[in-house]
């Protein structure tokens, strides 16, 4: 057993880099507040004490610093492009419009948005992630897939935020943003089909959403920056509660969970609702509404090779999560499957996750504009 007094130490540092880089215009702060967010995760994979956390944890340390590295040449070359030490739009379009500049500016962004790929779970950056979910204690797991995906998509998003508008329609950029994001969209809905561990599904669904994240972010477009952030606040609840039933329930198979609407219907109806919501499903309307302002920002500016995968993607997630869904409207097994029923809860804490990230998705649901007017 770890010292409660570390997990919650590093969970708070944790979080204070993530509302740190969120609220960061100068690239120094950007980048020491990214690694706040970050380094504690690592700490806390590892917290487990078990050869596969010491794996996971290992792979996740190696991850981090390539993208450090990424992320600081990155801004070195932001730096030389633009001659500012911040992301500031009118200094972007300054250098945009000198062609040596712009090429420097390029490199940047590539550079950049390739470091908070790994960070996002991106594809080609994604390898790390399976490990490390199912290494991890599933709190510490819930943390990865939720608040660390919150911190990383802020990130980008003061990123591209400081594009808008100075670099036009820059195809090198768009090029730059669509690749991983449609790699995401068709990799992680494809592979998190095949899963039966509850923990790598939802692994793989979390590649899949980096990429929902990125989609309205092609278009390079104020409406565009509000949809992602609707989006990643939307799926950063549902997975938030899918994760928090998978510990209440201690399942690691598809199967244990058969019938968990009938066995435990708090349990079975926050799954049940999260994974609508992840498929952009009724009654997760919430989920669908920010689903088709995700992809009509692409659409709006004729970026449409995205908006095509977006959709190609929607059709695969929702046989991903309508398989799952199935399974725990079904009829439990009887006793031959006994070997698999999952132990008892794992606390009121878990249980009171559970009920407020159901009761967010209920109420975006039911007044999605509450949450569309909050982002403005």
């Amino acid at each position: 057993m770890h010292d409660t007094g570390v997990t919650a130490t590093l969970l708070l540092a944790a979080t204070t880099g993530g509302v740190a880089v969120a609220a960061s215009r100068d690239l120094g702060t950007w980048v020491v507040a990214l690694e706040l967010a970050t380094v504690p995760v690592v700490a806390l994979v590892v917290l487990r004490g078990t050869r596969s956390a010491a794996h996971g944890g290992l792979s996740l340390l190696v991850t981090s610093l390539a993208s450090f590295a990424l992320l600081v040449l990155g801004a070195g070359l932001w730096l030389t492009a633009t001659g500012d030490a911040a992301f500031s739009p009118e200094s972007v379009a300054l250098a945009w419009a000198d062609a040596d500049h712009r090429a420097v500016l390029v490199l940047a962004v590539t550079a950049l948005v390739s470091g908070l790929g790994f960070k996002l779970s991106l594809v080609p950056f994604h390898a790390w992630t399976p490990q490390a979910y199912a290494a991890a204690e599933l709190g510490t797991t819930l943390f990865l897939a939720a608040a660390s995906k919150v911190s990383a998509a802020a990130a980008l998003l003061v990123v591209v935020e400081a594009l808008v508008g100075a670099v036009g329609h820059g195809p090198a950029v768009v090029t730059l943003l669509a690749l991983p994001t449609a790699a995401s969209l068709l990799l992680g809905t494809v592979v998190a089909l095949r899963q039966d561990d509850p923990v790598r599904l939802l692994a793989w669904s979390t590649i899949a959403q980096a990429g929902w994240v990125v989609v309205p972010l092609t278009a390079l477009t104020a409406d565009g920056l509000r949809a992602s952030a609707g989006y990643v606040l939307t799926y950063a609840a549902a997975t938030t509660v899918a994760f928090a039933v998978v510990a209440r329930t201690g399942a690691r198979t598809l199967g244990a969970t058969r019938g968990l609407l009938r066995r435990d219907p708090l349990a079975g109806g926050a799954l049940v609702l999260a994974l609508l919501v992840l498929a952009g499903l009724p009654p997760g309307v919430v989920g669908l509404v920010v689903k088709v302002l995700a992809v009509a920002a692409p659409v709006a500016e004729g970026v449409w090779p995205v908006a095509a995968v977006a959709v190609v993607a929607v059709v695969l997630g929702i046989a991903v999560y309508l398989r799952w869904v199935a399974v725990l409207v079904g009829r439990p097994e009887p006793v031959a499957g006994a070997a698999e029923v999952p132990g008892p809860p794992a606390g009121r804490s878990t249980t009171v996750v559970i009920v407020l990230g159901t009761l967010v998705l209920l109420a975006t649901s039911v007044l999605p504009h509450g949450l569309l007017g909050a982002l403005g």
